[in-house]
């Protein structure tokens, strides 16, 4: 008994509608844009002047006494705050935070400094040891680049806690 190999190959249509259509299809990729203008809207010296620009982020001010807020603030060589993004609204005892989104703004916005900013609804000003993990894990990712994490701070309605006050940052 013989043999017999058949071979199939398939060749496109010639018609030029068909082929516009496997290139346009196999060319699709994701596109990411970002635009970033720089626009200083205030400075660091000291503690007090970060926890005032954390009060007047809108999140911090309507959420303040009964949803945990984590914000990030980024700034300069010159201590110049350039933006702040909010990291997670949580719920009454906690909030996400993504380092990776933290890092990439960072990066994106060619900051120098960051500020991590949390309230406490509850009121209670001490750091959790979640907090102090959190901050060691964001500061260790930020030297990578080079970049410092000069503070985090909790706040409350009536005080707040800075880590770099206190030293342990």
């Amino acid at each position: 008994m013989e043999k017999k190999i058949i071979i199939f190959t398939w060749q496109p249509p010639s018609c030029p509608y068909f082929l516009h259509t496997i290139k346009t299809n196999f060319m699709k990729v994701n596109e990411v844009k970002v635009q970033y203008i720089k626009k200083i809207v205030g400075k660091v010296s000291n503690s007090q002047t970060a926890v005032d620009y954390c009060k007047s982020i809108p999140e911090f001010e309507n959420r303040m006494e009964y949803q945990e807020v984590f914000a990030s603030i980024y700034i300069d060589n010159g201590n110049n705050i350039l933006c702040h993004q909010i990291i997670g609204i949580g719920a009454i005892s906690s909030a996400m935070a993504d380092i990776r989104i933290i890092m990439s703004t960072a990066l994106k916005t060619l900051s120098t400094k960051i500020i991590l900013c949390h309230n406490h609804p509850s009121g209670n000003l001490k750091p959790s040891d979640a907090d102090i993990n959190l901050t060691k894990q964001i500061k260790k990712a930020a030297q990578l680049f080079e970049i410092q994490v000069i503070d985090h701070i909790i706040l409350t309605k009536e005080s707040y806690y800075s880590f770099a006050d206190n030293c342990i940052l």
